[in-house]
């Protein structure tokens, strides 16, 4: 069901509220939390920028794995596209803040061996 709703937009106190009760019977306010730590869903400003409360924000709950696609799209609509060079870990970082392994790696553009070799060195922080 959140597959369907990717890349839509709702204040972000909507989401857990009714926009996904509304749609699945019996649903858990921790499911979403669960979803979102995990990194299997992902959630963030797609279409614009946020101005005022953050409960009242609208955010778009996309499949991690979906994200990239995602974002590319959004910066097409905004018409500013930069891409990081083949193994820079830093530009994503500094761009977007933390991430998970699986974000790393294909901002990078690194093979799963290559960003395992990089963690064990400790070459993962910002500037590397």
């Amino acid at each position: 069901m959140l597959a369907q709703l990717a890349g839509f937009e709702a204040p972000a106190a909507a989401w857990g509220g009714f926009v996904i009760p509304a749609r699945v019977r019996g649903y858990r306010r921790e499911w979403l939390d669960e979803l979102t730590l995990s990194g299997e869903l992902a959630w963030g400003r797609l279409w614009g920028s946020g101005q005022g409360a953050v409960r009242n924000t609208p955010v778009a709950l996309v499949p991690r794995e979906d994200l990239a696609d995602w974002e590319r799209l959004a910066e097409r609509r905004r018409s500013t596209s930069s891409r990081p060079r083949p193994g820079s870990c830093s530009r994503p970082s500094a761009k977007r803040g933390a991430l998970f392994p699986a974000d790393i790696r294909r901002a990078a553009r690194l093979l799963p061996a290559q960003l395992r070799g990089r963690a064990r060195r400790g070459d993962l922080r910002a500037g590397s």
